[in-house]
């Protein structure tokens, strides 16, 4: 890769092995002795975060080569740029470098070709089935990437480089059920509406349309990432039958009129939306946009009911179960129809603001859930900073959004478990800041909480590794926004309990 682009290094160096399993120790034989267990299930394992691998080897190239007197770093984690930051200033303070600096890596977003995608994760689902065959037949234990760890330098070892972050012990393995699964339910748009969308709401080159908020206009947001399909979320996952009886019930028709635009902390934008009062439609004098399932602009209710009046009634295209699993049709069901007799409602199930997320900052900690933080909206407005003189209403349809994901099983579902591992030990250990105040440690606890229940990944020790995964984003969210918080009279962040406040 590096002669491909014509890179000439004087070294390069890959990330050693950072699984090692413990060899017995008393613990251990103690532990042989509680349980009826065999002993190849008791294996104990170490585990050292990436960022000691790193670390311990830009010291190591440090002292064996003390010309060395300036550094540069490039690391696309946030969460590993802030802890260098505060090694750098250590190495600098002990005159080991003359300059350090660091960039922050913000890598674009790439999608893999569905299909792909769905047969890769396929075949490593297949893989994780076969190994609970294995072990249930009483074969051996499968951890990856087990190795001899790398010795440490004489000079390094109270330094703490390689405290572990987490330790574990190998258990019983899961299989895991891939099925169709409903990620939420609410208004969809055809792609010719969402088209419509981000050309006449937030475009610069539609200038006698609907501009960003205030605040973004004019901002180079070509890093952000755009949602890729347009829609307003009613509930999650599938609709109670009470609820979805309210909304008017799968393939009911919505009217959805654009209200006003609002953004969280300048990092995100959404459109505010209500559902077309009929009655009002034909009193207000401003000129209607009406955007029909098939992008075309109507200027009246009549005249979109006598475009549509010779398909009649129909419903929008359903998804049964495939005998094998593929990717969805484009992923979202298309919902071509309009039928002004069976007229659904904007109904959310929580107390929020309807709303269509347009984009995020992604690379500044933005995620798509903090839509629902938007409180304040201003009116729609153009780019003279005129209002908007017309009403713009989309059409769309109740419906379900369905992905491939995992089934939980209903046994683990349905069971207590006790938590086996400490959210907080590992947050801890992935922050730069030890000393996180406990009361903001104990809001990211929650999100990485909240995060595994979405993801039904249980606290066992077995699952150890996806929770340090899930617990990584979080941190990385944090470290995210106190490296933008506003810095102090001498150029440090400010103090722990402000910067890491997702509320700030």
């Amino acid at each position: 890769m590096a002669t491909r682009k014509g890179l000439d290094f004087d070294l390069i160096a890959t990330k050693p092995t950072t699984v090692a399993r413990i060899e017995d120790d008393a613990q251990h034989q103690q532990s042989l002795k509680l349980t009826k267990k065999a002993p190849e299930a008791l294996e104990k394992y170490i585990k050292v975060h990436t960022f000691s691998t790193k670390h311990e080897f830009l010291y190591n190239l440090l002292l064996e080569y003390p010309q060395i007197r300036s550094m540069h770093l490039w690391d696309d984690r946030p969460c590993q740029v802030a802890k260098f930051r505060q090694i750098g200033q250590e190495w600098l303070d002990n005159k080991m470098l003359d300059t350090f600096g660091i960039t922050v890596v913000k890598e674009a977003l790439l999608y893999m070709d569905q299909q792909r995608e769905v047969s890769l994760v396929l075949a490593m689902v297949e893989a994780n089935n076969h190994q609970v065959d294995i072990e249930k037949a009483g074969g051996p234990f499968l951890v990856a990437g087990v190795g001899a760890l790398p010795r440490t330098r004489p000079e390094l070892r109270d330094l703490n480089i390689w405290d572990p972050y987490e330790t574990y012990v190998p258990q019983e393995r899961l299989k895991i059920e891939v099925d169709q699964i409903t990620q939420y339910t609410g208004v969809m748009f055809q792609e010719a509406v969402q088209k419509v969308i981000r050309d006449k709401i937030g475009s610069q080159a539609q200038s006698e349309w609907i501009d960003r908020p205030l605040s973004l206009r004019g901002k180079d947001l070509s890093g952000w990432t755009k949602s890729d399909d347009l829609h307003v979320t009613l509930c999650s996952r599938t609709a109670p039958a009470e609820f979805l009886e309210s909304i008017g019930g799968l393939g009911a028709t919505v009217l959805v009129e654009v209200e006003a635009l609002g953004h969280y902390d300048g990092r995100l934008w959404a459109i505010k939306v209500k559902e077309l009062n009929l009655q009002d439609a034909d009193h207000d004098q401003r000129p209607l946009h009406i955007v029909a399932p098939n992008g075309v602009i109507y200027s009246s209710l009549d005249a979109l009911k006598s475009a549509y009046v010779s398909h009649g009634p129909s419903s929008p295209s359903t998804r049964s179960r495939p005998d094998s699993l593929s990717i969805p049709d484009a992923t979202r069901t298309l919902y071509d129809h309009v039928d002004m007799n069976r007229l659904g409602h904007l109904v959310l199930a929580k107390d929020l603001v309807p709303h269509i997320l347009m984009a995020y900052d992604r690379t500044n900690g933005a995620r798509a859930g903090d839509s629902r933080l938007i409180h304040e909206w201003e009116p729609l407005a153009t780019s003279q900073g005129t209002p908007f003189p017309g009403r713009l209403v989309l059409v769309g349809t109740i419906g379900q959004r369905q992905l491939l994901g995992m089934k939980p099983s209903q046994s683990s579902s349905q069971r207590s478990i006790k938590a086996e591992v400490s959210l907080g030990h590992i947050i801890k250990n992935l922050l730069s800041n030890k000393d996180i105040p406990g009361k903001e440690l104990g809001r990211m606890v929650k999100a990485v909480k909240e995060e595994m229940e979405r993801l039904s990944v249980e606290n066992r020790v077995a699952n150890e590794e996806r929770i340090a995964t899930i617990a990584q984003e979080i941190c990385d969210r944090a470290e995210s926004i106190r490296m933008s918080a506003p810095t102090s009279a001498a150029g440090s962040p400010s103090s722990p309990a402000t910067s890491l406040s997702p509320s700030k």
